[in-house]
């Protein structure tokens, strides 16, 4: 049996190779200590922390002494680990020193009895008052926006960072200068049930909530079973905190980003003469006939706010170039041309400045402009006139085609013509693909067309004109105006005018949106078309606009106080839908009573060492404790996550590691869920809120006053196919006092009517709860007496061969059963209804 060696290991001049120092620990357990992940104190995410304590041999710790080997590198954020040798050698913790608490006077010999204690703290917890900035963007999904975040402070991927793809989308993130720890937790909750951690090698690791479900356990701890190894806890604690709620709001904050023109770069320019003070000229010198750059400016200098897009026009940049340092000289600022460019990752511009002359040129002003990213809502209108269009003839109104269709592409007296005799109708003339280029975020308010037309003879003939989208002539309006023998521009719509239909920034930009001009029934004479303008009328936001919209979800607990309210901020999060899912989720987790596990594992075996070694945050474990709660079976399926370790040492004895686990039936699926509350109005079951149709299997069901119920005495069986095979359902039943026929519940792992899975009330006679396979004929796996009652409350969860089952929220049975293990369809079941009423279906995937 090999015991585990330590070292202790820092990296004081932080170039990478780390120095050992375990020698100036006089023995292990002179004050090491870690902590990682969650306290069982609260069960919130700790950074993980260090502390260790080494001799002060002949005063070398000493801060203020200059002969020792340290000297002037005793400084924050110095890298440190520990690493941990049995039959090969780990890192068992990685972070970076904050705190030195030690003597600062000389030592006295070398076995001085002075100590110096250290203290160390994961990467989350030393970046977590950093500002950090990052430009916005709309297509971040949460993975994408840690990783921009991580890399806008300085941070490498693999090397310090690991991000899991994450399914939650968000429709736009970005960071002004925010602290870093509380962006990368805003980020972290966006994503409903995503979690992020140290690794014990220090990197960062984010889970996203689908890389926390049921899975194959990566270790297995305190079983019966042969697997091996067997790591036994010496301590149990289970720790039950009574934090249940009966209404839970979802905050959610949406975020548009809009349109501006501001600065948001401004260059420090150069410092010339002999004295600063007494010759200071703000300048950048540009040699003749060169280039100074590229200049990189990073996205967290503090000079540079969130940037969306390049800022390549002249539009975007305000520049002053002189022929003198001091700017008395001549303007050449003609002389100049910058450009700019994003670099790949989109965390930071640069720009290049060309002198094109052959003298040299000073910049006394250098000034960036672009899409400022701020907080506050506003409008600011605008107006896109455009006057290059195609022209085209349409055949679906009319019988006289236009001549030269194609002319009306600008004004320089080529027309297009049509030539009717009285009472005629010409074709179309189609005029669109104007490439309209409405910014996205824009509200159209209005579309005016300007058409440069005249008649020959006629002085009182209307020209007519129809909106194109799409290439498809609108038949709904149509606006028209007088034509005369003057030829001149006709105003067709105005500023406030959308002519009858809806139109967005995609609607107008498409190349076949424009206008259709045609006569009507017209007075004999030839009409000209020399030019078309269009003009869009709109308005973009300027800056961000927040909006807070919150998801309630409430459901009394029997027997509980009520009032209970748990308050959820997810900002960032876009899909409402998710929030409001994600808001009967954490309602229905915290109904019950929050459950954690405590077990305390000493150092004293090959199994233990190599388990606790190994073990990560977030790992699942299969554990089975015999001690803890009703009949356990010998099965693997009690699932738990780490979330908390501790390693304590202390002066001659063996390590122990104190882990903190988690149900693992709390961390739920929220793509396989499916809730019902039944307020809608009476009739079919249709859909639930999450869009999943009721599908009847047997019966006939209704919606009747906000309750579901069949509709005869006859067995009544709907479901739906929750897509996972492990689940937590949940459902209401009241009307039983007078119903003593009724049998009904759940029904679950459903391959038919008669072979299924059902946990429920049986009021025929015998008064009961069971759980039965049915196969034609029920055999009961599990039955308890149960006390009538009006209503009754039923949960089921299934993990693996593992169902468990409660009854007005107690524990009523824990056994194995593999009956149709890979079923996934779930739902409702009654037999002999008169009275009974089921109401509040809940099921979710694990």
């Amino acid at each position: 049996m090999a015991a585990a060696t330590w070292a202790i290991e820092i990296d004081f001049d932080k170039n990478g190779t780390y120095d050992d120092y375990t020698a100036d620990l006089d023995g292990i357990g002179n004050g090491l200590d870690v902590d990682n992940g969650a306290a069982s104190g609260d069960g919130g995410f700790r950074s993980g922390t260090m502390s260790f304590s080494l001799r002060n041999h002949g005063g070398a710790w000493n801060r203020n002494y200059s002969s020792g080997s340290v000297y002037g590198l005793m400084n924050e954020r110095v890298p440190a680990r520990i690493r941990v040798t049995r039959s090969g050698t780990t890192t068992f913790f990685g972070g970076y020193i904050t705190e030195y608490d030690g003597p600062v006077y000389e030592a006295v010999g070398a076995e001085d009895a002075s100590w110096i204690t250290f203290r160390a703290d994961g990467l989350l917890s030393v970046l977590a008052d950093d500002e950090v900035t990052v430009a916005a963007s709309s297509s971040y999904d949460v993975d994408g926006a840690l990783a921009a975040v991580f890399t806008n402070l300085g941070l490498t991927v693999t090397t310090d960072y690991v991000v899991t793809d994450s399914d939650q989308a968000i429709a736009l993130f970005f960071a002004d200068r925010e602290p870093a720890g509380q962006v990368i937790k805003d980020l972290v909750a966006s994503d409903m049930g995503g979690v992020i951690y140290e690794k014990k090698t220090g990197v960062i690791q984010f889970t996203p909530r689908d890389g926390l479900l049921h899975g194959t356990a990566d270790a297995t701890w305190g079983d019966d079973n042969a697997a091996s190894p067997k790591v036994f806890p010496s301590r149990i604690r289970p720790i039950v905190r009574d934090r249940m709620a009966d209404t839970v709001d979802v905050i959610t904050r949406t975020v548009e980003l809009g349109a501006g023109g501001t600065i948001v770069y401004q260059a420090k320019l150069g410092t010339q003469g002999p004295y600063g003070s007494t010759y200071l000229f703000k300048t950048i010198t540009v040699p003749a006939n060169q280039s100074l750059g590229p200049t990189v400016v990073s996205v967290n200098s503090k000079g540079v706010l969130g940037i969306q897009g390049v800022p390549a026009s002249t539009a975007y940049l305000d520049y002053v170039a002189n022929s003198a340092s001091d700017g008395t000289g001549s303007d050449v600022t003609a002389n100049v041309t910058v450009t700019f460019t994003l670099n790949a990752s989109g965390t930071a511009y640069s720009y290049t400045i060309t002198n094109t002359s052959a003298s040299v040129v000073y910049l006394t002003k250098f000034i960036v402009r672009a899409v400022p990213i701020l907080d506050g809502s506003g409008t600011s209108p605008g107006t896109a006139l455009l006057s290059a269009p195609t022209g085209a003839n349409d055949t679906s109104v009319g019988s006289v085609a236009w001549s030269n269709p194609t002319n009306v592409t600008s004004t320089n007296n080529s027309y297009a013509t049509a030539v009717l005799t009285g009472g005629q109708t010409s074709n179309y003339l189609l005029v669109n693909a104007f490439g309209a280029g409405v910014p996205s975020n824009a509200t159209i308010n209005g579309v005016a067309f300007e058409v440069e037309c005249k008649a020959a003879v006629q002085t009182t003939q209307v020209i007519s004109a129809r909106i194109v989208k799409a290439g498809t002539v609108e038949t709904t309006v149509t606006r028209t105006v007088v034509v005369g023998t003057t030829e001149a521009y006709k105003i067709l719509g105005a500023s406030d005018d959308v002519w009858g239909t809806t139109l967005t920034p995609e609607t107008v930009n498409n190349s076949g949106f424009g206008v259709a001009l045609y006569f009507s029934a017209a007075l004999a004479d030839t009409y000209s078309v020399d030019h078309v303008k269009m003009t869009i009328y709109f308005e973009t936001q300027v800056g961000v606009n927040k909006r807070a919209e919150t998801w309630t979800a409430e459901l009394a607990i029997p027997g509980v106080k009520g009032g209970q309210r748990r308050t959820y901020n997810l900002p960032w999060v876009s899909d409402s839908t998710k929030a409001r899912d994600y808001a009967q989720q954490m309602l229905r987790i915290a109904r019950y009573p929050e459950e954690l596990l405590e077990l305390t594992f000493p150092w004293k075996d090959d199994a233990s060492r190599d388990a606790m070694i190994a073990a990560e945050l977030y790992q699942l474990i299969a554990y089975q404790d015999t001690s803890v709660g009703p009949s356990r079976a010998a099965y693997v399926d009690d699932w738990y996550r780490v979330i908390g370790l501790s390693q304590r040492t202390t002066i001659g004895s063996a390590p122990e590691t104190v882990a903190l686990l988690k149900p693992s039936l709390n961390f739920r699926d929220l793509d396989n869920i499916a809730w019902d509350d039944f307020n809608r109005a009476d009739g079919s079951l249709g859909k639930t809120p999450t869009g999943d149709t009721w599908v009847i299997n047997d019966g006939a069901w209704e919606i009747s006053s906000n309750k579901a119920r069949p509709t005869s005495t006859a067995l009544g069986v709907t479901t739906f196919d929750l897509g996972v095979s492990n689940f937590v359902a949940e459902l209401s039943l009241s009307g039983l006092t007078a119903d003593t026929s009724v049998i009904a519940g759940i029904v679950f792992r459903y391959a038919s009517t008669l072979d299924s899975v059902r946990f429920t009330i049986n009021r025929t006679g015998s008064n009961i709860w069971s759980i039965a396979n049915v196969n034609g004929i029920p055999s009961t796996q599990a039955s308890g007496a149960w006390t009538v009652t009006d209503t009754a409350e039923l949960r089921i969860v299934v993990q693996g061969n593992r169902m468990r089952g409660w009854l007005d929220r107690k524990l009523v049975f824990d056994i194995s059963n593999s009956h149709n293990s890979s079923d996934t369809k779930v739902g409702m079941y009654c037999d002999g209804r008169s009275t009974v009423e089921l109401d509040n279906f809940y099921a979710q995937g694990l």
